[in-house]
């Protein structure tokens, strides 16, 4: 909300009339994480990497790493992991099965990385994806392998029209 309200040139969030203001403390903590991200300067002004942040539709922490990665060469699978990150987690464990979910889960796991383990998920459900003609088919691809169809869904479009926004570095 700082970040948005600076970008918008709606001055500090200390002076915007909130039904429901929040509480100082978290405020400053905002101020912080914010400066802490090269989103704000020493005098709480919103920077040229804070506006580039406030117009992607994710949290300021998340934006700055979509950020990094772009001028790193790596904003494809950053994309996955902050689009990953963002919703809540696909994978389902039932009471009932949960061996066999933890089983079927554990192949796309990485020795190395949770986020490349999210990598492996994505890399996975979208190959299957290539193959099923429709909808019902891939919802249907889902509940064996214990994945929420709708949780996979918003990942695969929480990120995209930032990413088609995001210009080469």
């Amino acid at each position: 909300v700082i970040l948005r309200l600076r970008h918008l040139g709606l001055g500090p969030v200390e002076h915007f009339p909130f039904l429901d203001p929040p509480q100082p403390s978290r405020v400053q903590e905002g101020y912080r994480e914010l400066a802490e991200l090269c989103a704000l300067d020493d005098k709480k002004e919103i920077t040229a990497s804070g506006r580039r942040m406030a117009n992607l539709p994710v949290e300021p922490r998340f934006a700055r790493i979509l950020l990094e990665a772009r001028k790193s060469g790596a904003l494809a699978p950053a994309l996955i992991i902050v689009s990953m990150l963002s919703v809540q987690d696909p994978r389902e464990r039932p009471l009932a099965k949960q061996g066999e979910a933890d089983k079927l889960h554990k192949r796309l796991l990485h020795g190395k990385s949770d986020f490349l383990g999210w990598l492996n998920l994505r890399q996975f459900h979208d190959d299957a994806l290539q193959s099923l003609p429709s909808k019902s088919q891939a919802r249907k691809f889902c509940r064996p392998n214990f994945l929420t169809y709708l949780r996979m869904q918003a990942r695969r479009h929480t990120l995209r029209p930032a990413a088609e926004s995001m210009s080469p570095p």
